[in-house]
């Protein structure tokens, strides 16, 4: 018996949202740190956040981008927001994955979709 789960492919939403998430990251890097979930404010804005949190900020209902106003973990939250399952979540949401890490493993999961 077969007991490796399979991995559902990534869709073109996940796709779509990941690459828009790294556009707003790579934009704005100063802001980003994937070590801290959240961290203080600057111009109304969070001066510091990590990859799942610029997710939330940029697909997230109201209610979900309030909530970024406390620090904690928002790995579910990310991934249901990015439309990916929870083990590409917390490759991703790594405390220290660079800016580069996280282009690396988004072209991966997108040379793989190529192949499905």
């Amino acid at each position: 018996m077969n007991t490796k789960k399979e991995r559902k492919p990534i869709s073109a939403l996940a796709i779509e949202r990941l690459d828009a998430t790294l556009d707003a990251v790579q934009a704005d890097p100063e802001r980003f740190n994937n070590g801290v979930w959240v961290r203080g404010t600057l111009n109304g804005k969070h001066a510091e956040m990590c990859f799942a949190c610029f997710a939330i900020e940029l697909f997230g209902t109201a209610k979900e981008r309030a909530s970024l106003k406390f620090d904690g973990s928002y790995d579910k939250l990310g991934a249901r927001i990015l439309n990916i399952d929870i083990g590409i979540a917390y490759r991703l949401f790594w405390g220290r994955n660079t800016i580069e890490d996280i282009n690396g493993i988004i072209t991966e999961l997108k040379d793989g979709a190529k192949h499905e």
